[in-house]
């Protein structure tokens, strides 16, 4: 969640408690905590949410008859994900390494021949190449 105020931080994540079985939210995670977490310090990164709602597993939260896209979210079945790369010129091996989904995009760049560094989040994060490339 992201706020207008993350002055507000402390009494949204209380009133989110304060319901968290209607909800269906399993933990909140917001300031020291997401900077612990990784997450990075949401009053000096605007791309930092205030609040991150993990939600109990299975829950989704969307308005309609149907659900059109999912984002994802912080258990293990969503954050883990098998990744498969295939090529003829590629010889067949198995890494069993964690990777991050951050490296798919500099990998796929530099499969084509192009400059993975053209991405300014590779740049900014150090972001390496999957294992094999």
């Amino acid at each position: 969640m992201f706020l207008n105020h993350s002055s507000d931080t402390a009494a949204v994540v209380a009133d989110l408690m304060a319901k968290k079985d209607a909800l269906k939210i399993n933990e909140t995670i917001s300031g020291a905590a997401l900077i612990a977490q990784g997450f990075g310090d949401a009053t000096k990164d605007p791309a930092v949410p205030d609040i991150i709602i993990r939600p109990d597993l299975g829950a989704c939260y969307y308005t309609g008859n149907a659900k059109t896209a999912e984002h994802g979210g912080l258990s293990d079945d969503d954050r883990k994900v098998a990744c498969f790369v295939s090529n003829p010129s590629l010889k067949k091996t198995i890494y069993s390494s964690q990777v991050s989904t951050k490296q798919v995009a500099p990998t796929i760049l530099k499969a084509l021949g192009l400059n993975p560094s053209s991405l300014k989040g590779v740049v900014a994060e150090g972001t390496e190449l999957l294992p094999g490339f």
